[in-house]
């Protein structure tokens, strides 16, 4: 499944080209996929995103666990989870590895521990994004 980049990356954000594709880049935090999604609701979009910045943290740490255990139980539900909080904060370039790790571990295939340090390095992009976003919404809404 590949996810379409609709808007343009804003300063100081990263966006990752897809492996082996022409397709534009993906945003590493699309702020405007959170607001749309949460009716232009800025206050909690910003709930919502800092809660996840920390989630999303303790859910690769505990991908990284169960990949390293061998449990692909876990593995997969762990990606599955992600799936849907990466989508639904915005986290685009993130959401697109996980959606590739979740359906080949659905599929039954193993996935390697190194791939960790790529869906780390999406994760860092978007919670860069993020906390920079957090840090001027928040300086508009406080004046």
């Amino acid at each position: 499944m590949e996810i379409p980049d609709t808007h343009p990356t804003p300063p100081g954000q990263q966006a990752t080209k897809p492996q082996g594709s022409e397709a534009p880049p993906v945003l590493a935090f699309d702020v405007e996929a959170v607001l749309d999604m949460l009716d232009q609701n800025q206050e909690l979009a910003k709930v919502v995103v800092q809660s996840a910045i920390d989630d999303l943290s303790q859910q690769i740490t505990d991908l990284a666990q169960s990949i390293d255990a061998g449990d692909w139980a876990t593995a997969k539900r762990t990606a599955h989870t992600m799936k849907g909080l990466s989508a639904q904060v915005g986290a685009m370039a993130l959401h697109q590895k996980v959606i590739q790790m979740h359906l080949r571990l659905r599929d039954g295939a193993e996935i390697a521990i190194d791939e960790i340090a790529d869906l780390r390095d999406r994760y860092d992009n978007f919670s860069t994004g993020a906390v920079a976003w957090l840090g001027s919404a928040g300086a508009a809404t406080d004046c």
